[in-house]
């Protein structure tokens, strides 16, 4: 799976659309992070730190369906992906 982090921060990753037809060749996660875009609004707005983007990332790797958990990131997305790198280094492929 592809997951795509958009930069912003705070926007949604809606912008990626189909990766000029790369969805049709394999799975593409367009990730929004919490409380934008597509995602559930969190009644507790404490937790719409950046400090928490990387566990909802590391959550999604956790999945048992996953078997590979490639990342995208544009503009800010990257920063969380290193951020999520920097947790857990033994993870780094």
């Amino acid at each position: 799976m592809l997951v795509c982090l958009a930069g912003g921060p705070g926007h949604s990753a809606a912008y990626f659309e189909d990766l000029a037809g790369l969805t049709s060749q394999r799975t593409v996660l367009l990730f929004d992070p919490r409380g934008v875009g597509r995602s559930d609004l969190t009644a507790d707005p404490a937790t719409l730190r950046f400090d928490r983007l990387p566990l909802d990332l590391e959550a999604l790797r956790q999945d048992p369906r996953q078997r590979t958990l490639e990342v995208l990131g544009h503009s800010a997305g990257p920063i969380t992906t290193h951020a999520r790198a920097d947790e857990c280094p033994q993870e780094r492929g």
